[in-house]
């Protein structure tokens, strides 16, 4: 397995043009060392000087949950520690915290890489990463409100799968930021051009199978993992989260999205109410149309 010499260089494989299928993708993906963002290591920071007396699972959890590449590394290095039968049962941020104990927490994550670093002199990746993580907490947030208007037991699950909806995807930014730069170019060149088109041509795949077979090679929960699988969108569950991260897609290129008056009515299906309410429910009250 090809494992990054330096976490705080990324491999451009664009500059390579290195032929990559998905297992090549998943090796590659996976032994990698996952950044974090600097607002998220200097919140560990202060944690760590103030002492961790006052601090609890759930004060922490707040911050992780805050980054989705904090939060799934948070869940590979739980796997890896503790073993995948262990971790099977550990589907929330704050039990896993617990798992590791507060000390122990602050001082595995203390030099983790930082994406700021990863992409230094490359700001463009930078925000195209950035815009994906938006992305990330906006769909968690939708995707919580839809949870709780269904009065659904697995609702912090629910809103986690959500933000880690699109994890390959943000890998690949940091991971492969010329790609990612491609991908966007064309796409921006070519407004017909579908992102799965797009994505076959410069990745080699499409990122909704490396997302699957990602989190897995990851030893994440396999609940999470059912949750992020589109392929069993009959589940009422995975509809909640699909249904979220497609309203947060369309809705950062402005709540006038022709897309979004669809996601109303199929949110609306769900939630069994009118697309009306969906609409008030999910967008914010300073937003306007056009």
């Amino acid at each position: 397995m090809e494992h990054l010499r330096d976490p705080c260089q990324s491999l451009d494989v664009a500059a390579e043009r290195i032929a990559c299928n998905l297992e090549c993708w998943v090796e590659r993906l996976s032994g990698a060392d996952l950044p974090i963002l600097r607002a998220t290591a200097r919140q560990f920071a202060r944690m760590a000087a103030e002492g961790d007396e006052e601090l609890s699972p759930r004060d922490i959890a707040q911050v992780v949950l805050r980054d989705p590449m904090m939060t799934a590394k948070l869940y590979v290095h739980l796997q890896r520690v503790t073993g995948a039968r262990k971790l099977a049962d550990i589907t929330t941020v704050d039990r896993n915290i617990v798992m590791l104990g507060v000390p122990p927490f602050l001082r595995a994550f203390a030099q983790a890489p930082l994406i700021e670093d990863v992409l230094r002199g490359n700001t463009p990746a930078l925000f195209g990463l950035i815009r994906v993580i938006q992305r990330a907490r906006r769909a968690a947030e939708i995707a919580g409100q839809f949870a709780a208007w269904r009065n659904d037991r697995n609702f912090e699950e629910i809103m986690i799968s959500a933000m880690l909806h699109d994890l390959a995807e943000m890998s690949i930014w940091w991971y492969a930021p010329a790609l990612a730069l491609e991908v966007e170019g064309r796409l921006a060149a070519n407004p017909q051009l579908r992102s799965v088109n797009a994505q076959e041509t410069v990745f080699g795949i499409r990122l909704n199978g490396l997302q699957i077979e990602l989190i897995r090679s990851w030893g994440l929960p396999g609940l999470l993992v059912r949750m992020m699988d589109d392929e069993h969108a009959e589940s009422p569950g995975v509809r909640n989260v699909l249904l979220a991260v497609n309203i947060a897609r369309h809705s950062m290129h402005g709540w006038d999205n022709a897309a979004l008056p669809d996601d109303y009515k199929e949110a609306a299906e769900l939630l069994s109410t009118t697309p009306e309410r969906i609409r008030e429910l999910v967008q914010p009250s300073h937003a306007t149309d056009g």
